[in-house]
């Protein structure tokens, strides 16, 4: 790396500083300029304002969410600059699911790529005509997508209630309690996050509506199934093409494709919105502000989600540190196995005098059989996004893989 690599990586982290300010200020001036933003004057605040009243939202007609959306919106019902408070709010949510996802999806690269890596996700984002559209409808498409960003570079508990959470804020993520079964280690851990973020919403629509307000939170959210609007998926192109065909083959796509993501899913963040981009393909009501959702995927390729990043590493690079055993003269010998997690003779890293010392790659056995790449095992998807983080990282002695410290295996925080 270059001496003048730290001044590099600065600038292209205060490049997305600034891309985020320039278009976040765009978008926030476009939606305030527009008039007849029907559903935030005629769904949302007022939901909010029934319950700064002491009643329920669902007493709102258009009201189809769960009441943690209209709790956050009532402090500023009185407010007179509520609206504008609103949308800046909702375009931080927005920014900050990127500069997370960014930097997660990047960890142990060179500052300044990760910086551009921020940079794709801002633009991809923000200068984009359905986000317009969220921001002047105010949905909660931006809260949905931090939340989700969260559940997918995080693990255990956090990861679960964050999905929950996502749920919350919009029904049909509930659907992606799947994702939560991938992998059995911490498992129990995220479902239990999970059903924690699902009580709390029952809690509070019992909090805001009595009794009834379980059930009035669930007949809005299957009302709403029955819109007679366009929908961006799979039955919205049947009632375009005014076939019971497209149904079935669409459907049936989107399950070998879903097993695909399950059986194969690669890393856990990209496997993730993979699993939502299919969901939202099947969805009988799929707006166009859902499609916000889908730039968040090539944030996720080559991702370096720390759960997965040690079970899929690079293709042609050895697996990590972690799992080789590094006993004295076994490199020397060409004699590497993963190692149990209980070995006291595991080094956390590989030696740079390994054997021969190899000065081309240092630390890597010269007569060691090089190891089968995990590519092989993974889907096109998940091999696809191998190959673009192997672009992304350089050579192996740009950036070697040894020389980060051993990563954290139970998530980003």
């Amino acid at each position: 790396m270059t001496p003048r690599a730290p001044t590099t990586g600065f600038r292209t982290t205060g490049v997305a500083v600034v891309l985020g300010a320039v278009l976040g200020a765009q978008d926030y001036r476009f939606a305030m300029n527009f008039h007849g933003r029907y559903d935030m004057d005629s769904s949302f605040f007022p939901a909010a304002r029934k319950i700064a009243e002491g009643h329920s939202p669902y007493e709102v007609a258009g009201y189809v969410y769960s009441p943690l959306y209209a709790i956050l919106l009532a402090p500023l019902v009185r407010h007179p600059q509520a609206a504008a408070i609103a949308t800046a709010a909702t375009i931080i949510a927005g920014i900050l699911a990127c500069w997370i996802a960014g930097f997660a999806s990047t960890r142990g690269l060179p500052l300044w790529k990760r910086g551009l890596v921020v940079d794709l996700a801002v633009v991809s984002l923000l200068w984009n005509a359905n986000t317009r559209s969220t921001l002047l409808q105010l949905n909660p498409q931006f809260l949905v997508l931090l939340c989700l960003v969260i559940a997918g570079f995080t693990a255990r508990f956090k990861s679960g209630f964050a999905l929950g959470l996502s749920a919350a804020f919009k029904t049909w993520p509930v659907v992606s309690v799947l994702w939560l079964l991938i992998g059995k280690p911490h498992r129990i851990h995220r479902l239990t996050g999970f059903l924690a973020a699902g009580c709390l919403t029952v809690l509070m629509a019992i909090g805001v509506g009595g009794s009834r307000g379980p059930w009035d939170m669930l007949a809005a959210a299957t009302g709403a199934a029955d819109q007679n609007a366009s929908a961006y998926s799979v039955p919205g192109a049947a009632r375009v093409l005014l076939h019971r065909s497209t149904l079935v083959v669409g459907y049936l796509m989107l399950a070998l494709l879903a097993a695909m993501v399950l059986l194969r899913p690669g890393s856990r963040a990209l496997s993730l919105f993979n699993l939502l981009s299919l969901l939202l393909l099947s969805l009988p009501v799929s707006h166009n502000t859902y499609l916000v959702l889908h730039p968040a995927g090539p944030v996720a390729v080559g991702c370096r989600s720390p759960a997965h990043q040690e079970a899929h590493p690079p293709a042609g690079h050895l697996r990590s540190p972690d799992l080789v055993d590094t006993r004295p003269g076994d490199c020397a010998q060409g004699n590497l196995r993963p190692a149990s997690d209980d070995d006291p003779r595991v080094s956390p890293r590989l030696p740079h005098d390994c054997g021969g010392s190899n000065r081309e790659y240092p630390g890597r056995c010269p007569s060691a059989p090089r190891a089968r790449p995990d590519s092989a095992k993974l889907s096109g998807l998940g091999r696809f996004s191998q190959l673009a983080h192997s672009r992304l990282a350089g050579p192996p002695h740009d950036q070697p893989s040894y020389d980060q410290p051993p990563s954290d295996q139970h998530g980003m925080w």
